[in-house]
C-alpha cells in the first residue's frame, strides 16, 4: 500500500514521499495482527491527509505574514513641508563688553524673533509605529538685543541666521493608524550655516552687515515634539534646543539657539 501528498505554500514546497507501509511490519504482525494492522493503516490515510492541509495552512499564513511586514518596513514616504518658528538667541543683554563703552543704569532684553522655512521630510519606517525621520529644509532663526540707558535712546539689534537644517529624529505613535494618528518625536536637529546678518537701529536710522565667516559652520541642538497626521496631510510642531555657542567663544557668553517650530505637510 502506497500514501503521498504534496503542498506548495508561497516560498516553499512540502513534499511526503510514496511509503509502502506494508514493508516496514514484520512477518509475525501481517500473520497475527493483520486486523490491527488494517486499523493503523486507516488512520494513517484518513488522518494523515488533514495533519499536511493544516501544515500548510500554517506555513501560507506565516509566509503571508512575513511577506506583508517585510513590505510595511520597505515603504518610505516623503512630505513637503512649510512653516514658520519663533526662535531666540541667548544674547549678553548689556554687551558693554564689546562696544567699549560704560552705560550708565543700563539695562537690556532679548526678544524673539519669526522666521520661515520650508523643505522636505522623508519617513523610513522601522515597524508599523515605529519611524525615522530626516530631510531638509531651508529656514531663518535669530532673535533681537533692545538696549535702553538714561542717557542714550533704545539701541535695538535684530540677528537673522539662515541654516539648512537636517532632522534626525525617531517618530513614535501613539494612536490611531496609517491613516490617520498622532505621534511623539525626538531626536537631534544639525544646522548648516548659510548666511547670517545684523541690523542695528539708533535715532531712526538702521545699518546691516554681514556677519556670515564670525558664526560657527554647523549648529547642532536637541528636538523633542510631536505631530497629528490625517490622510496625506500633517501638522507637525517641535522644540529645538541649542548647544553650539554660535559666536565660537567671542561673546561674554554663549550665544545659543532656542527655537520653537511649526510646520504642514503635504505627503505624495
Amino acid at each position: 500500500m502506497f500514501f503521498g501528498a504534496s503542498i506548495q505554500a508561497p516560498g516553499s514546497t512540502i513534499e511526503i514521499t510514496p511509503i509502502r507501509l506494508s514493508s516496514h511490519i514484520p512477518h509475525h504482525y501481517k500473520r497475527h495482527g493483520a486486523y490491527a494492522s488494517g486499523m493503523t493503516s486507516d488512520a494513517l490515510r484518513r488522518g494523515l491527509p488533514s495533519f499536511c492541509v493544516l501544515l500548510g495552512m500554517l506555513i501560507y499564513a506565516t509566509n503571508a505574514s512575513g511577506q506583508q511586514a517585510a513590505q510595511s518596513a520597505s515603504k518610505f514616504s516623503c512630505s513637503v513641508v512649510f512653516g514658520a518658528n519663533v526662535s531666540r538667541m541667548t544674547l549678553p543683554t548689556v554687551p558693554t563688553d564689546e562696544i567699549g563703552v560704560e552705560l550708565p543704569e543700563t539695562s537690556g532684553t532679548n526678544g524673539v524673533r519669526v522666521g520661515v522655512l520650508a523643505g522636505m521630510l522623508i519617513e523610513f519606517p522601522l515597524t508599523p509605529r515605529v519611524s525615522v525621520v530626516s530631510g531638509g529644509m531651508v529656514g531663518a532663526r535669530g532673535g533681537n538685543l533692545n538696549v535702553e540707558t538714561v542717557e542714550i535712546p533704545e539701541l535695538s539689534v535684530d540677528f537673522r541666521l539662515i541654516y539648512f537644517e537636517i532632522p534626525a529624529l525617531i517618530s513614535g505613535r501613539l494612536t490611531g493608524d496609517e491613516d490617520r494618528g498622532i505621534s511623539i518625536l525626538g531626536g537631534a536637529m544639525l544646522g548648516v550655516k548659510l548666511h547670517a546678518r545684523s541690523n542695528v537701529s539708533f535715532l531712526g536710522d538702521s545699518v546691516s552687515d554681514t556677519f556670515t565667516d564670525e558664526v560657527a559652520a554647523l549648529d547642532v541642538g536637541v528636538t523633542i515634539g510631536g505631530s497629528y497626521h490625517r490622510g496625506k496631510g500633517s501638522i507637525t510642531s517641535y522644540y529645538t534646543h541649542g548647544f553650539t555657542d554660535t559666536a565660537k567663544g567671542t561673546a561674554t557668553q554663549a550665544v545659543k539657539h532656542r527655537v520653537w517650530t511649526t510646520l504642514v505637510g503635504i505627503k505624495f
